[in-house]
């Protein structure tokens, strides 16, 4: 069994950092789109954060974050169930706290987030074919947000 440091960098080799620009230099419109959504996200889970504060369960913030979702007007799927295939056989299936437009909003209340936080993640935009997703913390003193972007070039790797 490969070690997680192994696998955590397999992983993150397949994703890259986010680029809003081109290679000429020009804006990706698609990227500027999801910044917005990703941007109303944030607001709404620090409006969140600010009233809760840290030390629920994961239910309690996500209950919540769909009402903020609601009065933002974003549109919004939550706890939804994604197929896992391996060579085109559907496998199993896993849960997915919101989709969010067409961004993955993964939600955690613990002390830190943790490597399998973010291969678990990263799994899922590969899963979905999807480019953009957060990883939200709600168990610490102030809000921890991670933007992860997964390169769709890379598809089949």
């Amino acid at each position: 069994m490969p070690c997680l440091f192994s696998v955590h960098s397999e992983l993150l080799s397949a994703f890259r950092d986010s680029k809003m620009y081109n290679k000429d230099g020009m804006a990706n419109k698609h990227d500027l789109s999801q910044s917005d959504i990703t941007g109303r996200i944030l607001k709404c889970a620090v409006e969140v954060h600010k009233t809760l504060g840290p030390g629920f369960q994961e239910i309690v913030y996500q209950r919540a974050l769909a009402q903020e979702f609601e009065a933002e007007g974003l549109q919004f799927a939550r706890e939804e169930w994604i197929p896992i295939f391996y060579k085109g056989e559907k496998l199993d299936t896993r849960r997915v706290d919101f989709l969010v437009e067409d961004i993955i909003v993964e939600l955690k209340a613990k002390a830190s987030l943790e490597d399998i936080d973010f291969i678990q993640t990263l799994s899922y935009l590969k899963a979905l074919g999807y480019h953009v997703a957060l990883l939200l913390n709600f168990g610490t003193q102030r809000l921890q947000s991670k933007r992860l972007v997964y390169d769709l070039n890379r598809r089949g790797h």
